[in-house]
């Protein structure tokens, strides 16, 4: 699978969402529905600062990509600096937060809250730093999720 869909805020900042077959030497070989990565690639401007309106756009585009299609959804949050109200917290960390509350509100606003499940899995590399990994599907997909998050956490050990 692989759907490119481009994104333009309205302060002219270009993007594209893409959403491509996900195949990792730590998947299960009893999890049988596509897992799928998602990445927003910065396309055109320099500095990204991005308004509610834009999280808002992005977070029901993958909503609808969700609700149209059958799959886990993988979401790696970024390590690329970005700016943030709180410091204290790591960029990672920042962008979980923020991706969870915003995908949690559209889910909300369409009255189908129960529906999916957003599971968030932290590893910790040699360094001790902290990666975060969403995961992220409909409700009647949670037990294939949990048998990916523990092959995930092995990775912790």
């Amino acid at each position: 699978m692989n759907v490119f869909i481009p994104v333009t805020t309205i302060e002219g900042y270009e993007y594209l969402l893409e959403f491509s077959s996900f195949n990792n030497i730590y998947t299960p070989k009893n999890v049988d529905i596509e897992i799928v990565d998602i990445t927003l690639k910065l396309v055109k401007g320099n500095y990204q600062v991005n308004n509610a309106g834009t999280l808002s756009l992005i977070s029901f585009i993958v909503s609808d990509f969700m609700e149209s299609n059958d799959v886990i959804l993988y979401f790696y949050c970024d390590v690329k600096d970005i700016k943030r109200r709180n410091n204290a917290i790591s960029p990672q960390k920042y962008r979980s937060l923020l991706f969870s509350k915003i995908f949690e509100k559209e889910l909300n606003h369409n009255k189908n809250a129960d529906s999916y499940v957003n599971k968030i899995i932290i590893l910790k590399d040699t360094h001790d730093d902290e990666h975060y990994i969403h995961l992220i599907s409909k409700s009647k997909n949670e037990a294939q999720i949990n048998t990916i998050i523990l092959e995930l956490n092995k990775l912790n050990k």
